[in-house]
């Protein structure tokens, strides 16, 4: 299995001034491979195959325990690539995978130059083709292609990216808006409530990892979310019974509606915008809260007719649209 992805460019080139220079991309370990890491990449992507969590599904897979995914190797192989180039220098990048990562397994990324292609006209920098490697014990697990400029630091000897030094920032939020920013206000409540001192985004996610019970129970109370049965914080336990992945316990013994606390804004401004859809081929439509509270209710009622019960599973394939808001809130209604 192979993936790649490279950037266009006209066939008009020129000759590289620096094609006898060697690069020497700096290798990286990662390691060792956790169940945790899996996890975390499993929810960022979206793949969720029992291969990679279930031990029992694994070993009857023919795995003596859970494999990470393909994909998790390639994302750490052109992490560490674009760490060392950039990634506005990457321009082609492909892979094959060769093997699975089982947990517990430290991979190694080491890269080869190979050649140096000639650049488009009017480009700047030496371009270099390295043969990139990512390997377990030796073997490789992960192997690829890529093509990018020379990187130089800001004192202008080639040899590594300097960081984003030479960057231009596009944009950032004014002192004002950030301090009447939502995070800024929990920020503030967190340091009066909690005695958690944050100063910026950083530090704020920071805490959120560190301490998962602290920044997840405060979450729950800043933003008063609804339940008919609320976590009994000051109680061991209470946010984070068992953090074990799979199947770490959040809040055991509580119960609440999410449709409801989605829907909570229907009362207190039924006249404000909540969904703004963009159609392909037709005009943008809008529902306000009240509308959306309405329309929501209407199909609730309809699955109740159907028979729909709690614990059932309801399925659909539906586009990115108003209506399939309308359906999710009216399923978990």
């Amino acid at each position: 299995m192979s993936n790649r992805v490279e950037d266009q460019h006209t066939p008009e080139a020129t000759a590289d001034t620096g094609a006898s220079a060697p690069v020497a991309v700096p290798p990286r370990h990662f390691g060792p491979v956790t169940q945790t890491h899996v996890v975390r990449f499993a929810g960022a992507g979206g793949d969720f195959n029992p291969l990679h969590h279930d031990p029992a599904f694994a070993r009857q897979a023919g795995f003596d325990a859970p494999i990470a995914m393909g994909q998790f190797t390639a994302a750490l192989m052109s992490g560490w690539l674009t760490d060392w180039c950039g990634v506005e220098n990457l321009h082609s990048f492909s892979v094959q995978f060769k093997a699975p990562v089982s947990l517990g397994d430290t991979i190694n990324f080491t890269a080869v130059h190979t050649g140096s292609p000639a650049a488009p006209a009017g480009s700047v920098g030496n371009r270099a083709e390295l043969d990139l490697t990512a390997s377990v014990g030796g073997n490789a697990v992960v192997v690829g292609k890529a093509v990018v400029t020379r990187p130089a630091p800001a004192g202008g000897t080639e040899g590594g990216h300097d960081g984003g030094g030479d960057r231009t920032l596009m944009w950032s939020p004014s002192a004002q808006r950030t301090e009447g920013s939502r995070m800024r206000a929990f920020q503030r409540w967190v340091a009066e409530h909690r005695g958690v001192q944050t100063t910026d985004y950083r530090s704020l996610h920071e805490w959120s990892v560190t301490d998962l019970a602290g920044f997840w129970g405060a979450v729950w109370e800043y933003f008063e979310v609804l339940a008919s049965v609320q976590p009994q914080f000051g109680r061991p336990g209470a946010v984070l019974a068992d953090e074990s992945m799979p199947g770490a316990t959040w809040f055991p013994g509580t119960r609440l509606n999410y449709a409801q606390n989605m829907l909570r804004h229907a009362a207190e401004r039924p006249d404000d915008v909540a969904i703004i859809g963009e159609h392909e081929t037709l005009a943008a439509t809008t529902l306000t809260w009240g509308e959306l509270e309405g329309q929501v209710a209407a199909l609730a009622a309809q699955l109740r007719r159907l028979g729909v019960r709690p614990g059932d599973r309801v399925a659909a394939v539906l586009p990115h649209i108003p209506q399939t808001v309308v359906a999710l809130l009216a399923t978990a209604s």
